[in-house]
């Protein structure tokens, strides 16, 4: 679950694309709360790729949350107009629109999403949940994979990714600084999927936050049995070394 990680520690290799890199440093400033800025790097993405509606998306939300609400609602409407079969363009319009308080437009994207064989669209399901977590917006995310569990029977079916989505809410909720409910979703993913450094490093972090640090630092460990290279991982466990 590389994807959902902490990418604060991130360095980038020669093999990613100019996109690639363009998006992630929109998100680590979307998480820094520079968010004129990464509204800058999202809009230059955009100009790169004019089809990506995740491009579109992630500048919707960047000016969201700079203030500049008349500008991304009008994005956000050219993007509607261009992707009206896509059902994550469509819930992501319902939830904007929700939170400034428009029930119009919130109540047409509604209508959309209530007419399932129009809305096609080949990316995850969870996508929409993606964007929201990786740019920071954890109250957003958190609410988009409890959707998930509870509107989407096929993710049932799907042991990773039913793993994926517990593991990204108990994340979402430790960044809420909620512990004890963050290490009982962390621990639900572990039961499915019990050798993901993801979720094992979450746990650390979890344990850490808790005042727990031999937990934690048997956590670390684990992770870093499973994944050697996580410099992230690394470091933290070397923080918590220090502390003691």
């Amino acid at each position: 679950m590389s994807s959902f990680s902490d990418f604060s520690d991130r360095s980038y290799g020669d093999d990613e694309s100019a996109e690639d890199r363009l998006s992630q440093e929109a998100e680590d400033l979307m998480r820094q709360g520079r968010y004129q800025d990464a509204a800058a790097r999202y809009q230059e993405l955009q100009r790169m790729s004019p089809a990506d509606i995740w491009a579109h998306l992630g500048y919707v939300s960047a000016l969201e949350c700079a203030g500049n609400i008349r500008e991304a609602a009008n994005i956000l409407e050219e993007t509607t107009q261009s992707h009206r079969s896509n059902r994550h363009v469509q819930r992501f319009c319902r939830m904007f629109f929700e939170r400034r308080e428009d029930p119009v437009r919130a109540s047409d994207a509604r209508k959309e999403l209530a007419a399932p064989q129009f809305l096609l669209s080949d990316d995850p399901i969870d996508q929409l949940a993606d964007l929201y977590f990786n740019q920071g917006r954890y109250h957003e995310a958190n609410a988009e994979l409890r959707r998930l569990l509870e509107e989407e029977q096929s993710v049932e079916d799907e042991p990773a990714l039913l793993a994926s989505i517990y593991a990204r809410i108990g994340a979402c909720l430790r960044q809420e600084q909620r512990t004890d409910e963050a290490r009982t979703y962390l621990l639900k993913a572990l039961d499915l999927d019990d050798r993901n450094y993801w979720t094992l490093s979450e746990l650390a972090e979890c344990e850490r936050a808790g005042k727990n640090p031999e937990k934690a630092r048997a956590y670390y460990h684990q992770a870093l049995e499973e994944n050697p290279n996580e410099l992230g991982c690394r470091g933290h466990l070397a923080q918590l070394e220090h502390e003691q």
